[in-house]
């Protein structure tokens, strides 16, 4: 379905350092996979190496900030605090898009927050699927299940 929609999946990378002592991480949120360590993964929040990450992009970023445009005093780990207080991941109301627009915006000095997100029309439209009882992130279709 991701591919028939044009669905993207968002994730924040975070270079941290300075000079030659310089190291990417990546934050997203995500379904955990069942049977995993939850506390790696509490609700949903995985941090990576970027080098593990960047094989995958392939879409120019969505947005970034460049280092004035960046609050001081952040580190990984209050990224990671944060995006996991978001809560448990849920396709409609907090799912990768929520956790980078709030992590995005929590680095952000208060000029260069933001307001939109990808993918806004297909997260709002899954939260009123759930709202009624329609689990997307579980959803398969009949044509999915085909055989033939």
């Amino acid at each position: 379905i991701g591919g028939n929609l044009s669905l993207v999946h968002s994730l924040l990378a975070v270079q941290v350092g300075e000079g030659g002592d310089q190291h990417v991480y990546v934050i997203e949120k995500a379904q955990p996979p069942s049977g995993c360590d939850i506390k790696q993964f509490k609700n949903g929040v995985y941090i990576s190496d970027w080098s593990q990450v960047a094989k995958d992009i392939v879409k120019e970023p969505f947005r970034t900030l460049s280092p004035g445009h960046i609050k001081g005093g952040l580190t990984v780990r209050s990224l990671q605090a944060l995006a996991v207080e978001l809560g448990p991941y849920s396709t409609g109301t907090c799912n990768c898009h929520h956790a980078a627009k709030a992590i995005y915006n929590h680095c952000a000095k208060p000029d260069f927050q933001q307001r939109g997100m990808p993918n806004q029309l297909s997260t709002t439209l899954a939260a009123g699927l759930q709202f009624v009882g329609i689990d997307v992130a579980n959803f398969n279709s009949a044509a999915s299940r085909s055989t033939s």
